[in-house]
Protein backbone atom coordinates (compact mmCIF):
# COMPACT_ATOMS: atom_id res chain seq x y z
CA UNK A 1 0.00 0.00 0.00
CA UNK A 2 1.37 3.40 -1.02
CA UNK A 3 1.36 6.76 1.23
CA UNK A 4 -1.30 8.49 -1.49
CA UNK A 5 -3.56 5.24 -1.26
CA UNK A 6 -3.23 5.14 2.75
CA UNK A 7 -3.96 8.42 3.19
CA UNK A 8 -7.14 8.31 0.79
CA UNK A 9 -8.30 5.23 2.94
CA UNK A 10 -8.15 7.46 6.46
CA UNK A 11 -10.20 10.32 4.61
CA UNK A 12 -12.48 7.51 3.86
CA UNK A 13 -12.61 6.16 7.44
CA UNK A 14 -12.81 9.41 8.88
CA UNK A 15 -16.07 10.17 6.92
CA UNK A 16 -17.28 6.94 7.62
CA UNK A 17 -17.38 8.28 11.10
CA UNK A 18 -19.28 11.32 10.64
CA UNK A 19 -21.63 9.84 8.54
CA UNK A 20 -22.20 7.38 11.65
CA UNK A 21 -21.94 10.02 14.53
CA UNK A 22 -25.04 11.62 12.18
CA UNK A 23 -26.66 9.08 11.82
CA UNK A 24 -26.52 7.86 16.00
CA UNK A 25 -27.77 11.32 16.59
CA UNK A 26 -30.96 11.39 14.45
CA UNK A 27 -31.53 7.61 16.02
CA UNK A 28 -31.09 9.57 19.79
CA UNK A 29 -33.77 11.97 18.72
CA UNK A 30 -36.43 9.85 16.90
CA UNK A 31 -35.75 8.10 20.27
CA UNK A 32 -36.86 10.97 22.69
CA UNK A 33 -39.90 11.84 20.04
CA UNK A 34 -40.91 8.64 20.48
CA UNK A 35 -40.59 8.13 24.19
CA UNK A 36 -42.38 11.55 24.20
CA UNK A 37 -44.82 10.51 22.21
CA UNK A 38 -45.31 7.56 24.25
CA UNK A 39 -45.30 9.16 27.80
CA UNK A 40 -48.10 12.02 26.29
CA UNK A 41 -50.38 9.72 24.83
CA UNK A 42 -50.27 6.30 27.11
CA UNK A 43 -53.50 5.57 29.58
CA UNK A 44 -51.03 5.60 32.41
CA UNK A 45 -51.49 2.59 35.34
CA UNK A 46 -49.19 3.25 38.00
CA UNK A 47 -48.00 0.61 40.19
CA UNK A 48 -45.48 0.87 43.22
CA UNK A 49 -41.93 0.84 42.34
CA UNK A 50 -39.61 1.71 45.52
CA UNK A 51 -39.54 3.75 48.26
CA UNK A 52 -37.39 7.03 47.93
CA UNK A 53 -36.21 9.72 49.96
CA UNK A 54 -38.72 12.21 51.89
CA UNK A 55 -41.49 9.93 51.75
CA UNK A 56 -41.90 10.25 48.06
CA UNK A 57 -42.70 6.80 46.75
CA UNK A 58 -41.51 6.32 42.92
CA UNK A 59 -44.39 4.41 40.69
CA UNK A 60 -43.80 3.42 37.51
CA UNK A 61 -46.86 2.88 34.43
CA UNK A 62 -47.15 -0.59 33.37
CA UNK A 63 -47.34 0.65 29.91
CA UNK A 64 -44.93 3.38 28.55
CA UNK A 65 -42.39 2.41 31.98
CA UNK A 66 -42.60 6.07 32.90
CA UNK A 67 -41.51 7.18 36.19
CA UNK A 68 -43.61 9.81 39.46
CA UNK A 69 -43.26 9.98 42.35
CA UNK A 70 -46.86 10.48 44.68
CA UNK A 71 -46.57 12.06 48.11
CA UNK A 72 -47.69 9.20 51.08
CA UNK A 73 -51.50 9.65 52.01
CA UNK A 74 -51.06 9.35 56.20
CA UNK A 75 -54.25 8.72 57.26
CA UNK A 76 -54.29 9.90 60.85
Amino acid sequence: MDVHRCLEKIEELRQNETDLRNKIKNIQKELRTQRLWLQTNCNHEWVYHRECPYDMPDYQCKHCRAFQSLPVRRDT
